[in-house]
């Protein structure tokens, strides 16, 4: 039986094993739609938006369990090829939390509890945590940064923070 405690590492090896079966589903599917004669990009996107419901759901798990909302605000971004909706089935994902603290030992926590069970299921994982006025600053002087800004996609989390977000990056 899995320990519902997020604390826990059998919490996290539950979580990542659920991952890796999904994610493996998921490129299952996509195998067997390149062979049914489905065009890549159709494949892709569709690719693209299972991995966005994975996230989301993971997100939406962690969140709960972690309580981090009650601490602070947080948001789920994705940038690269799944923020353009596009990846192939060994695609790295680029994820970045936003949110108000990110030196915080509730934020430590939480992006512990997100991110290892997402890199123990194998999946290739670029991340950041910020908070916005730093991401915006990084807009300024990383041209890497700057691009991935071009794709960015909200996937969960606090509405009014993302909303603040994307306000803030047509100001930029």
């Amino acid at each position: 039986m899995t320990s519902n405690n997020w604390q826990d590492p059998e919490w996290g090896r539950a979580r990542a094993t659920q991952l890796r079966s999904s994610v493996d589903a998921q490129n299952l599917l996509a195998r067997n739609r390149m062979s049914e004669d489905w065009d890549g990009l159709s494949v892709a996107r569709s690719l693209a938006d299972h991995r966005v419901q994975s996230l989301r759901s993971h997100f939406v798990t962690v969140s709960e369990a972690t309580q981090i909302q009650e601490h602070q605000r947080i948001s789920l971004l994705v940038t690269g090829g799944l923020g353009r909706n596009e990846i192939s089935p060994y695609s790295d994902l680029d994820l970045v939390l936003i949110c108000d603290n990110p030196d915080s030992e509730k934020m430590r926590e939480f992006a512990n509890a997100f991110f290892y069970p997402l890199w123990d299921s194998g999946l290739d994982i670029g991340h950041a945590i910020r908070r916005p006025a730093d991401f915006y600053d990084l807009l300024q002087e990383d041209l890497t940064v700057l691009t991935a800004s071009l794709d960015w996609r909200p996937v969960a989390g606090n509405g009014v923070l993302l909303r603040e977000f994307s306000d803030g990056l047509n100001g930029v």
